[in-house]
């Protein structure tokens, strides 16, 4: 009717089997000399796998639409060819509206902190130009009122035919909480390693005082003695006899006192002994010595293998414990359990002494260093007193 040709029109059809087809096809108009039309001459090329691949990708430019607005990420697209980025619409995260985002990389590179700027870019230019094909990073980002917030940057490389980087593609997520929940518990792991510090140091000079009381109180008294009956004894010939035993039974009473002064320092040889008998030999020690009768029971040690830095952890928590006993609580009576689970230490010591009242703050390091030897194990303490009714002591150690 028009005596105009059709280029390139897209036809569906139908063919034997069913199945619907899609060609490209051009007609032309034969034409008589004088103009009339007298027939049509075509051509159609099959473009059915053109239009699958177009649906799909048309699907999937639709599913990557919808995701880019379901997700806080800014997502962006990099031409390596032409230079341009182009961002969705997250990056208004930042606050930039639409109008102020630039797809000249500079924006991009002038709003990275000044701090952070040369280490990124030094980065991906040369990921791109060695063509790598995974990048990321994590820099601060200016915002638009100027704060900056803490980015995880990753990006893609696409290559062509020839292996030449072309695209990049990647997202910027804004990981500022993390990063400042991150800042605090590393300041809170430096604090308190810092009182652990402390009181590592406090436990020292505790127990250096100790030492010199023991030495200057004890057996400085026992020596000091033994020397006056030696000058006695030199002079004194009728009790020079006498002197001599007396001064001989000091001088192994004074052997035995550093004896047990040593032994309660040294850390004991928990491998060759085990945690039970190194805590049983203390035991009989200091109910030989001193008027107390403490307990031992034990459960599950055969089940688990403890490691020894453990071992000796809490043999110095149970010898830290019964010496704040022994000081403070004027009891009679302790026990210590020891129990072995398949995950857990736990380790109980109770006295029927005076007690005290947990809500206030109690004098000495005695339960500070306990609870610091516990905790660099990730180890849990309760405290369990009250005034008249004695002390107990609980903690549990994963092993």
């Amino acid at each position: 009717q028009s005596g105009n040709s059709l280029n390139n029109i897209e036809e569906s059809i139908v063919n034997k089997a069913g199945e619907k087809k899609w060609l490209l096809t051009t007609k032309v108009p034969l034409k008589e000399e004088d103009g009339r039309v007298i027939g049509l001459v075509g051509i159609s090329r099959d473009i059915s796998e053109r239009k699958k691949i177009e649906e799909s990708l048309r699907l999937s430019m639709e599913r990557s639409n919808i995701l880019s607005k379901a997700t806080n990420d800014a997502i962006w697209d990099w031409n390596l060819i032409t230079g341009k980025i182009v961002w969705n619409e997250a990056v208004k995260l930042f606050g930039f509206t639409p109008e102020e985002i630039n797809t000249d990389p500079d924006w991009w590179q002038h709003h990275i902190h000044q701090e952070d700027s040369e280490r990124v870019l030094k980065k991906i230019y040369r990921y791109i130009e060695k063509g790598i094909e995974s990048w990321q990073d994590q820099y601060r980002f200016i915002c638009a009122d100027g704060s900056y917030k803490s980015i995880f940057d990753r990006g893609f490389i696409l290559f062509n035919d020839e292996q030449k980087p072309v695209r990049m593609i990647g997202a910027m997520v804004d990981v500022s909480d993390r990063v400042k929940l991150q800042d605090e518990l590393t300041a809170h792991k430096i604090a308190r390693q810092r009182q652990i510090t402390e009181a590592a140091i406090m436990a020292q000079e505790k127990e250096r005082a100790e030492i010199g009381r023991e030495l200057h109180d004890n057996i400085n008294q026992i020596l000091t003695t033994t020397k006056l009956y030696i000058d006695m004894a030199m002079s004194e010939k009728d009790i020079r006899e006498e002197l001599m035993l007396k001064s001989h039974s000091n001088i192994s009473d004074a052997i035995e006192e550093i004896r047990i002064l040593s032994k309660s320092l040294a850390p004991p040889s928990l491998g060759d002994i085990g945690l039970k008998e190194a805590i049983s030999e203390m035991l009989g020690n200091l109910n030989n010595s001193q008027k107390i009768k403490i307990k031992l029971r034990t459960n599950g040690f055969g089940k688990v293998n403890i490691q020894g830095n453990i071992k000796l952890m809490v043999f110095r928590i149970v010898q830290e414990q019964l010496n704040n006993i022994l000081k403070h609580s004027k009891a009679s009576e302790a026990e210590i359990k020891l129990v072995v689970s398949q995950e857990n230490l736990n380790i109980t010591v109770t006295d029927n002494g005076i007690g005290f009242d947990t809500r206030k703050k109690v004098k000495g390091i005695g339960l500070t260093n306990i609870t610091s030897r516990a905790e660099v194990h990730n180890g849990q303490v309760e405290i369990i007193s009250s005034p008249g009714n004695g002390c107990t002591l609980k903690i549990s150690i994963p092993v």
